[in-house]
């Protein structure tokens, strides 16, 4: 017999009124850091577990009106995506967001990993391959697909969550 320990957990709202950015909350993932951070339809927060910082999407900002659609950690680093052809990635150094790559006419909407340096992401209609490594993407794959609003990758397929079904 294996008995279970009861822990206690603390549940905690929070909203505008401690700092969150207005807006309907996308996303969240937790860092390396420790830190958690928030995707909201009017952009990004960053939670200590005491204050958020809340950082500016700056010229980017008119172009990914949308905010952020999806957050991913992958090998330390934070990559998320703006529903409006957006990929950032988080520089720790510079305490900023860097776009690192920009297609204009696709909607971005959902992120996962393929393996150690590429980046599955959901569109409203197919996929994109993006390289960590090289920064280069593939032509969109599968642009039949509808919708990708969350995406899985496992034992080597892909998962996608449509309108359509799985």
């Amino acid at each position: 017999l294996v008995f279970a320990k009861n822990h206690a957990q603390q549940i905690k709202h929070l909203n505008t009124n401690d700092g969150l950015i207005n807006g309907t909350i996308n996303t969240f993932e937790k860092d390396s850091l420790g830190y958690v951070w928030i995707g909201t339809n009017q952009g990004l927060n960053r939670y200590s577990g005491v204050e958020f910082k809340t950082y500016n999407l700056g010229e980017y900002r008119k172009l990914s009106g949308n905010g952020i659609a999806d957050i991913i950690n992958l090998n330390g680093d934070l990559y998320m995506i703006g529903t409006d052809g957006f990929l950032f990635k988080y520089l720790y150094e510079f305490d900023r967001l860097e776009a690192i790559l920009s297609i204009k006419d696709k909607r971005f909407l959902s992120l996962t990993s393929l393996n150690k340096s590429q980046l599955l992401i959901g569109l409203s209609s197919g996929f994109i391959i993006f390289d960590t490594k090289t920064n280069q993407a593939t032509k969109v794959l599968q642009s039949k697909g509808v919708l990708n609003r969350a995406i899985c990758y496992l034992n080597g397929n892909v998962y996608s969550a449509t309108s359509k079904g799985v």
